[in-house]
Order: C-alpha cells, then structure tokens, then sequence
C-alpha cells in the first residue's frame, strides 16, 4: 500500500460506549466471516449501514480508495477501540461521524484517532468531542525518522514518540474543554 495510514480508533465514555467498542470489533469479525477478511466494503455496511451494491456504489466516489479492519483483539481488549487501515489518508471523516452518531449514548464521548503512516515516518493523535453541539478537535504530529536497521529498539523510540504526540493532543483537549479531567486519558 502506498500512502497507507493505520488508524486506532478509540472511544472514551460510559459503559455504553464500551459495549459499542465491542459491538463493532464483533461486527467485523463477523462480517469477515460472510463476506472475505480484508473486504474493503465492510466498514461501508458496518457504519452507514448501506448493502453491498449501496457501499460498492458510494466507495467509487470516496476519497478513501481503501479501508480495512485490522483484528487486533487478540492484543488489546474489544471494548477501548478498534483498528482499520485506511489510504490515502486518515480516517478522520470516520471519526466525526462515529462522535457524531455514538454521542447520543454518552455526551462526554471522547474519540481518539491515533494514526501513522505505512511504513512510519510520521503519526498524529487527533481526538474530537462534542462541545455545545459543535465538533472540537485537538491535533498533535510528530515527525519519525526510522533508522535503516529496524531493532527492538526502534520500536520503543517509536512507541516514546507517538506516546508524546497522545500525551500533548490529550492535554490540548483537557485545556480546551471543561468537562474532560486527565483521569480520561487512554494509552
């Protein structure tokens, strides 16, 4: 893939919000099931709720030319998020959209989009809420500059760097709405 992102996408709330973390990564598993791993189609059915012949439709004109999901349950538990593989570009429409429609269960839902590029060289937190029923956003990037020999090392120096650009998006977030407390914060 050219111009590859891989999107963790977290949501933040009540237990609701948790049972819907799940509810998607089970969607998708299931739907991998029917339909093939790896179908570009699927987030299409699993999110706007469109048939097959509806997202085959609408994909021919989306900016995104693919998105996949990407099962990482066995990693990181089902109810703090779910991850896809998007090109050309991140998925933040997704994310306004999830914010959008999943705020109806938790006003105070945070979504937290932690990207990189494939292969990395740069990664960005990008985390919205609703705010007085407007989308608010809170964006920091990091620039990664992999040494040619790829150690376990290198992963840490990684991991540290988009830590860091979490860590600072979080912070603008906190300081920018008054109902978010650090005690929200997810790694």
């Amino acid at each position: 893939m050219s111009n590859a992102y891989y999107n963790r996408l977290t949501l933040t709330g009540n237990r609701a919000i948790e049972i819907l973390n799940s509810e998607i990564n089970y969607r998708f598993i299931d739907d991998h099931a029917k339909h093939g791993h790896s179908n570009p189609l699927t987030v299409y059915r699993i999110f706007y709720g469109l048939t097959t012949a509806e997202a085959k439709e609408l994909r021919k004109r989306d900016v995104i030319t693919d998105v996949r999901y990407s099962n990482d349950t066995q990693y990181m538990p089902t109810s703090t998020g779910f991850t896809l593989i998007s090109e050309p570009k991140p998925l933040f429409d997704l994310q306004n959209h999830l914010l959008t429609f999943a705020s109806v269960l938790d006003s105070h839902l945070i979504v937290c989009n932690s990207s990189h590029t494939i292969p990395i060289n740069s990664c960005s937190t990008r985390y919205v809420v609703m705010d007085k029923n407007e989308i608010k956003e809170f964006v920091a990037t990091r620039k990664i500059t992999p040494p040619k020999k790829h150690t376990l090392e290198t992963d840490k120096v990684i991991n540290a760097i988009r830590d860091e650009a979490k860590k600072e998006a979080f912070t603008k977030l906190k300081d920018g709405v008054k109902w978010v407390t650090y005690e929200m914060f997810r790694f």
